[in-house]
């Protein structure tokens, strides 16, 4: 991706959240500036994104993000975007305020819409159609993605594009130490996502009643943070800690909060699961793959496009049964197991390298 003489390459991402869309949002805006590009991040001034991009040396517009409606939050956009000289905003999208795709019609930018949760609602009402008009592209990481957004958005198909997520590959050459201790004997299945209720964390303390019962040599390290509003008693985090704290096999069962290095804990682990009901392209599946990890995760949303039976297994979605059911296929055969992470290195590499990426993005910046 060669920079372009005059381009201001805008991220908008208004989360509070820290996972893996988030991850990747500030990994693409270093990405492209250490190639040359100019680059900002427009998120909350006070987020884990903007002190991740302040850390990078990147850009970071110091103003609150217009969350929602009405209009009138178009004039402060429009001020920013031309006293910055931005020429193109690349909206990263996980619920993203509605107010910034009007700026089309009132500003000369480009808008990008990189889809990063699964299309389930339908979107073909009039006021999505004039919104959808302001937007020149729409990525979206895989082919059953795209087929969601033809069929539920009511925006031009021709403008759907679809772009796999970039991996950094050569940071998988040579992993940190451990962070944290993990289980030293036996095999270790691992969960990297924060705690929420969709990424299906109980489903999976269920599961392990029944498969660590039929693999007692099988340990699960659980990694990643509650959401900034899960507070209380009756929050998510306290129903996950409530359950735990009396699963028969607690003690084989490992929470640790996120860390940087969290690849180093991922390589010790011989299955990598995640239990979503919802899923568009998760990184640590990539992850996972180029650490040559299968994955197990659940037949729902863009999962099928990217863990076919050659990389993983598929679960039903919210079916404990099934997900204990799948551990146990996946580790009581070992050498399934690593022929299917042989596999799934293979493809991370050939697919997902920065510069194949980049140079697919600089053709919808044009």
């Amino acid at each position: 991706m060669s920079p372009v003489a005059n381009r201001h390459i805008c991220h908008v991402f208004p989360s509070l959240s820290w996972g893996g869309a988030e991850i990747y949002a500030i990994k693409l805006a270093a990405w492209q500036h250490e190639r040359g590009e100019r680059v900002s991040v427009w998120t909350s001034p006070e987020s884990r994104m903007a002190k991740e991009a302040r850390a990078r040396g990147l850009d970071v517009i110091e103003s609150e993000l217009p969350q929602r409606q009405p209009f009138v939050a178009l004039g402060q956009i429009k001020k920013t975007i031309n006293d910055r000289g931005i020429t193109h905003l690349h909206h990263h999208w996980a619920g993203g305020p509605w107010t910034f795709l009007g700026i089309g019609f009132f500003a000369k930018v480009r808008q990008l819409v990189h889809m990063h949760l699964w299309i389930s609602r339908n979107k073909r009402d009039l006021v999505h159609r004039l919104l959808y008009r302001g937007i020149d592209a729409m990525i979206v990481a895989g082919e059953r993605a795209a087929i969601a957004a033809r069929e539920l958005l009511a925006i031009d198909s021709s403008k759907i594009r679809i772009v796999p997520y970039a991996m950094d590959l050569d940071k998988f050459a040579s992993l940190p130490a451990l962070p944290f201790a993990v289980p030293s004997e036996g095999r270790l299945v691992g969960m990297f996502a924060r705690l929420d209720e969709q990424k299906g964390t109980l489903e999976l303390l269920r599961a392990a009643e029944i498969f660590m019962k039929a693999l007692p040599d099988v340990s699960l390290v659980l990694m990643g943070d509650p959401n900034v509003d899960d507070a209380g008693p009756d929050g998510y985090s306290a129903r996950v800690s409530t359950y735990h704290a009396t699963h028969p096999f607690r003690e084989r069962i490992k929470f640790i909060p996120f860390h940087r290095d969290y690849l180093a804990v991922m390589k010790k682990c011989s299955l990598v699961v995640a239990p979503s009901y919802h899923e568009s392209y998760s990184l640590v599946f990539l992850d996972a793959f180029a650490l040559g990890i299968p994955v197990l995760t659940t037949d729902i949303g863009g999962s099928p496009d990217l863990v076919p039976t050659s990389r993983g297994w598929l679960a039903k979605p919210r079916d404990v049964a099934s997900l204990a059911s799948g551990v146990e296929e996946a580790l009581r055969d070992p050498e399934e197991l690593a022929r299917r992470g042989r596999q799934a290195r293979d493809y991370v590499f050939q697919n997902h390298s920065p510069d194949a990426v980049l140079a697919r993005l600089a053709l919808l910046y044009s």
